[in-house]
C-alpha cells in the first residue's frame, strides 16, 4: 500500500507515523510525502486502486474498512490512499479516484488524518489476524 500525504510531517506526527508504519509489516505501507509542486508528477499505474480521503467520502466503520481492504487485496490491487493539505487534493488527482472515503463528518488537520488512517490500517491488519486490539 502507498499513502500519498500532502506536506511534510514534523515532531510527534513523524514519530507516530513511523511507529504505525513499522507495525504495518503485513500491509507493507509506504508513506510518500508530496509537496505542492510534486502532485503533477503522480500518475496512476495499472493495478492501482486510488482512494481519496475527503470529508464528503463514504463513511466506513472499522469493520467495513477492513473488509473492503481485504477484498481489494484479494483482487491483487495495490491500494493508494491520498490525503491532501489545507487546500485538499488537487482536482486532476481527485478526478482519477476509484473510491472516496471519509474519516467522519468532521474536518481533520491533514497531519492528524495521516496518523488516523495509519491507525485504521493497523487496526484492519489486526482484525484480519483476529487480534483482540481490533475490538477495543
Amino acid at each position: 500500500m502507498i499513502l500519498y500525504a500532502g506536506g511534510k510531517a514534523k515532531g510527534v506526527f513523524t514519530e507516530l507515523s513511523a511507529q504505525y508504519i513499522k507495525r504495518l509489516h503485513e500491509y507493507s505501507v509506504q508513506l510518500i510525502e508530496v509537496e505542492e509542486k510534486q502532485w503533477d508528477k503522480l500518475h496512476k499505474k495499472p493495478g492501482q486502486h486510488w482512494v481519496m480521503m475527503a470529508e464528503n467520502g463514504l463513511n466506513l466503520s472499522s469493520l467495513h474498512f477492513q473488509q473492503t481492504l481485504e477484498q481489494y487485496r484479494s483482487f491483487g490491487k495495490k491500494i493508494c490512499f491520498f490525503i491532501g493539505q489545507a487546500n485538499g487534493i488537487p482536482a486532476h488527482i481527485f478526478s482519477q479516484q476509484d473510491s472516496c472515503w471519509s474519516m467522519g463528518a468532521m474536518t481533520w488537520p491533514h497531519l492528524w488524518a495521516r496518523v488516523m488512517l495509519l491507525e485504521q490500517l493497523y487496526r484492519a491488519q489486526q482484525m484480519t489476524k483476529g487480534h483482540p486490539y481490533s475490538f477495543i
